[in-house]
């Protein structure tokens, strides 16, 4: 018996479960709060996080659309709105590995050099080739060599790197040249740095690097209603199974709701990208779960976020204080802080339909206002370029 499948079947013994988890999340805040005060910041940063409001700021594009390098690592994930938002201002080049495949090479275990030297390698390709004005992608130090980053720069061309977990990704682990392997490690390799967790911008100012707070979005076009369309299920979600997500999807059932859930390791499998929009227009409630590997109680802001409101129906995730400056809370989201409340509130909102659809139709409205990738990445271009024709 493999070890994964003997780790599998320790974990479906619940005293064990409950103590792995409990470790997972005392050592993944731990590493948080240990950061917060290396950087002298208050813990209670996390529940009360600074109010930044840079992603709302109107950026009107006039005429510069600049030919953006997007370096990705999830093609599902980011052909889900986030680059058909992008070329919707700009003229975009998808990274691909030598075999044509979508994204940069995972850079584990014995073959993490040679598979980071070789992003680095496709990385220079690709923007010189391509003779792109901009970079933009999802990188870490452990799997983008950052001489390739240094050397994209010294053809004028800017790297911009969006950090979405910040909170648990922002270190990642030492690397052989003593280096950490994290976001942190491309500090001074790059131009700026997009990161959604608010307190986070201070880390990369400490540390000499320019940071903006960057939430993620999404886009109106890829998810939206469908008038008329039946609503066949009273909850879904979408996502892998780690964590407290079993515990919180078994609750809802044993209510009685009818939940249909999609992703690894659940039994109804992964979902392409292209088929979550239906499944949310099909579903009266959208469930977010907003926790941190199997926390119960760490939160960061997730794509979900925001493609659960801008679907038009109601979105229902946890109370995660980052959402509080983004949304209306229980006019535009709806939010719950433990699984009893999760159920609840879910069953209240399937049995009044009238409550329901207007918080998610302000929902959409708020999102389409101010959640779009087409805003966030204008917000984006603009601090790279004010020269080119934004305002």
């Amino acid at each position: 018996m493999k070890m994964t499948s003997f780790r599998k079947l320790l974990l479906k013994i619940k005293i064990i479960w409950c103590m792995n988890a409990i470790w997972k999340s005392y050592r993944v805040k731990r590493k948080y709060y240990k950061t917060l005060k290396y950087y002298k910041q208050p813990c209670s940063v996390i529940s009360n996080p600074p109010s930044v409001h840079v992603y709302s700021k109107s950026i009107k594009p006039i005429e510069y659309r600049p030919k953006v390098l997007w370096v990705g690592t999830d093609e599902g994930q980011d052909y889900s709105g986030l680059i058909q938002g992008l070329d919707k201002i700009a003229e975009v080049v998808v990274f691909r590995r030598s075999d044509g495949t979508f994204g940069q090479l995972r850079a584990l275990g014995s073959n993490e050099a040679n598979e980071r030297r070789e992003n680095g390698h496709l990385l220079l390709t690709h923007a010189l080739d391509h003779k792109v004005d901009l970079v933009i992608g999802q990188m870490w130090a452990y799997r983008m060599d950052v001489d390739a980053l240094d050397h994209v720069r010294s053809h004028g061309i800017p790297v911009v790197n969006i950090s979405m977990d910040d909170r648990h990704a922002y270190w990642g682990r030492r690397m052989k040249n003593s280096t950490w392997g994290g976001t942190r490690g491309l500090i001074g390799h790059i131009d700026l740095i997009a990161t959604a967790a608010p307190e986070c911008v201070k880390w990369y100012q400490e540390e000499g690097g320019s940071a903006i707070f960057w939430p993620e979005a999404s886009d109106p076009d890829f998810f939206h209603p469908y008038p008329g369309i039946n609503k066949k299920f009273d909850i879904c979600f979408v996502g892998g199974k780690y964590g407290i997500r079993d515990r919180i999807i078994s609750s809802l059932k044993k209510s009685g709701l009818n939940v249909m859930v999609y992703g690894n390791e659940w039994p109804n499998g992964y979902l392409p990208a292209r088929e979550v929009p239906l499944l949310f227009a099909r579903s009266q409630i959208v469930l977010g779960i907003g926790t941190i590997d199997y926390s119960s109680d760490f939160y960061s802001l997730k794509m979900r976020d925001f493609d659960g409101p801008m679907s038009g129906s109601l979105y229902l995730t946890h109370a995660n204080p980052d959402l509080f400056s983004l949304y209306e809370i229980g006019e535009e989201i709806v939010v719950y802080r433990n699984i009893e409340e999760c159920v609840h509130l879910a069953n209240y909102y399937c049995r009044n339909k009238v409550e329901r659809e207007k918080i998610a139709s302000n929902g959409r409205l708020r999102a389409i206002r101010e959640h779009t990738w087409k805003k966030r990445f204008s917000y984006l271009i603009s601090n790279i370029f004010p020269e080119k024709g934004y305002e």
